[in-house]
């Protein structure tokens, strides 16, 4: 018997203050958000979801890059 491999698809890390976030913009359990950002869960409120925290993960990206560092 052959195995079959499937393919490594990519996570979105993020913490459980982002994850309770997304959950309560979108209206949904913070599981279905962890989910989502696993690529387990493939509908339109999962794209959404993802699409969300790629949103706060620029957002506070450009938080550090505001932060002036004094050498």
């Amino acid at each position: 018997m052959t195995k079959i491999t499937r393919p490594k698809l990519p996570k979105i890390r993020v913490g459980s203050e982002i994850i309770n976030q997304i959950a309560k913009e979108v209206k949904v359990s913070t599981e279905t958000v962890r989910l989502s950002l696993r690529y387990k869960n493939l509908s339109t409120k999962a794209d959404a979801i993802r699409l969300r925290a790629q949103e706060i993960l620029r957002e506070e990206a450009n938080k550090v890059d505001e932060i002036e560092i004094e050498k």
